[in-house]
């Protein structure tokens, strides 16, 4: 979504990662997504929030089925390589 993970290094170690190139996610682009989603062989559903999205996704879309696990980014993407997190339904739209 926001492109290949990059590694910073400077001569003697490792200074930072980074999103790098090949992104599809960004402030001005795709912002009509608001989620990308797959599905597993057991029809649970695994859903990445785009950070950038104009229109959120809404906790009530997705309170009825156990077997959708929401994710987000713990940071902008813009900054360095964040961690996705399972997102609390009622933290959605915050």
């Amino acid at each position: 979504m926001y492109g290949l993970e990059a590694i910073d290094t400077s001569t003697e170690q490792t200074t930072g990662t980074r999103f790098g190139p090949m992104r599809q996610m960004t402030p001005d682009q795709r912002t009509h997504i608001s989620a990308v989603g797959i599905l597993e062989r057991n029809m649970a559903i695994r859903l990445y929030t785009n950070w950038y999205a104009a229109n959120p996704l809404r906790a009530n879309a997705l309170t009825q089925s156990q077997l959708v696990t929401t994710l987000a980014l713990n940071r902008s993407p813009d900054s360095r390589f964040g961690e996705w997190v399972e997102v609390a339904v009622d933290s959605f739209g915050k």
